[in-house]
């Protein structure tokens, strides 16, 4: 009779197969541990799983146990033999998928160094063509306008909207503050979302840039514009609308050029068509105008 009620006190958990599944497919990090008391008992020879390689904490318990709709990981142990044998294969089969997953990761490594070391590689290259004197002679037609008080109007679309945010931040703050007289007088023409989103709504996409020009601009002042390839159209119609009206234009582009570069005045061309490593080089560039004032480096 005593050990009736015993058996009837002890809840009855069954080995739930679909958990099987779950354990085999499952990310096996979160099994690290359990997998590797299971290897070393499996190297010792045992033939089952010690009662520690049961006993989970509440979050990984129903990896391996259920009962219906109750989980209580802290008292299950299999009940016989072949559940036992069930639980055996499930976590060697964990044990030799984390195998597999470290070598696979390590031959992914292998290929990622590869290929980062080919990107920085590329990289270099194209900051290497960058046209030295070209960004020396910007350098002084930005100084030029901060004294003479003209304007600076930079713009770009994606990537290059950001990098021409960036740029009139550091060039309105820190290179301002490095000067001696008149701080620049520099605008993004990406960063009224209102007004562009007005423009191209009521007018056209390419009319972004140059309406907001129209009401700012004035012969002599600088419009500067980034692009990767030279042709994007709400660009190039900025670039040419200040053009005919006596601005100083200026383009950096990638090696394709586009007749945004043939309608600057002054260009500098990073030599690649790869989106990411042009934005990368020309926001050097732009780093470089400003930190030629921050740095006092002769401007």
């Amino acid at each position: 009779m005593k050990k009736f009620l015993e058996q009837k006190r002890r809840p009855q958990y069954r080995w739930n197969p679909k958990f099987a599944g779950c354990l085999e497919g499952a990310p096996l990090a979160l099994h690290s541990r359990k997998a590797a008391r299971a290897a070393q008992h499996f190297r010792n020879g045992g033939a089952a799983v010690s009662s520690s390689c049961l006993r989970l904490d509440r979050s990984k318990a129903q990896i391996l146990c259920h009962k219906e709709q109750d989980v209580r990981p802290r008292r299950f142990l299999a009940a016989n033999k072949g559940e036992r044998e069930k639980l055996e294969a499930a976590i060697f089969s964990a044990v030799v998928l984390q195998l597999r997953f470290s070598a696979f990761s390590g031959q992914n490594l292998a290929l990622m160094k590869q290929w980062i070391q080919s990107y920085v590689a590329e990289q270099k290259r194209a900051l290497d063509s960058i046209d030295l004197d070209q960004v020396g002679k910007i350098a002084v037609l930005l100084k030029e306008a901060s004294e003479a008080g003209r304007r600076i109007f930079v713009f770009g679309n994606g990537g290059s909207a950001a990098n021409a945010s960036h740029f009139a931040t550091d060039l309105g703050k820190g290179a301002s503050d490095a000067l001696d007289g008149r701080r620049f007088q520099v605008l993004s023409l990406n960063d009224n979302a209102s007004w562009m989103t007005a423009i191209g709504n009521d007018y056209a996409y390419e009319d972004v840039f140059w309406r907001q020009l129209e009401n700012y601009a004035a012969p002599k002042d600088i419009a500067l514009a980034l692009s990767v390839s030279g042709d994007s159209p709400n660009v190039v119609k900025a670039i040419s609308w200040a053009k005919e009206r006596g601005l100083q234009t200026i383009a950096l582009v990638g090696a394709k050029r586009g007749a945004l570069a043939a309608l600057s005045q002054e260009v500098i061309v990073v030599d690649s068509e790869h989106y990411g490593r042009v934005e990368d080089a020309q926001m050097g560039v732009c780093h470089m105008l400003c930190y030629a004032f921050i740095e006092k480096a002769g401007v």
